[in-house]
């Protein structure tokens, strides 16, 4: 009887350290029971400070640096910039040159989370998100949770 050329944890498929075949973050996400839609659609402003608090709580947990979620920030905190430029009492439409800056930041976010993997449940929270803004009250119900995380991610103690 041949012996097998491979111990069995490192035959493909099963092997420590192997990624499953899940979403990014997804079985962290629903321990975290933030729903987006939830949030956006009905705003339900003390859902998402709880939710904010749970998550910046999970992000000390998850030992995310708060410059790695900076630089997420930076780059929501220049389209909402950019959204109160071309504000318009009557409009809630957002323009489309700032919608594609909205769905840019779904590859930014995929090559941060691939470079630092205790990021990948983010990346879910944040497509989810995305894909729920379709007017600026939309977008500033996002703005301002992502905004709630970082504060709540600083009161939990998240390193620098």
């Amino acid at each position: 009887m041949a012996q097998d050329r491979y111990p069995k944890d490192k035959r493909r498929n099963d092997y420590p350290g192997k990624r499953n075949d899940s979403k990014p973050g997804e079985n962290k996400i629903e321990k975290l029971e933030i729903t987006c839609d939830e949030i956006i659609k009905g705003k339900n402003f003390e859902r998402l400070v709880d939710d904010a608090n749970k998550m910046g709580k999970f992000m000390v947990d998850e030992k995310v640096k708060s410059t790695q979620f900076r630089r997420i920030f930076t780059h929501i905190k220049r389209i909402q910039t950019r959204l109160k430029k071309n504000e318009n009492e009557t409009d809630q439409r957002i323009p489309d040159e700032i919608m594609k800056e909205i769905y840019i930041l779904k590859p930014k976010m995929a090559y941060t989370a691939g470079r630092h993997t205790n990021l990948e449940f983010l990346y879910k929270i944040m497509i989810d998100f995305i894909n729920e803004i379709k007017t600026r009250e939309h977008f500033d119900i996002f703005y301002h949770f992502i905004e709630a995380t970082l504060a709540y991610h600083k009161f939990h103690g998240g390193a620098e």
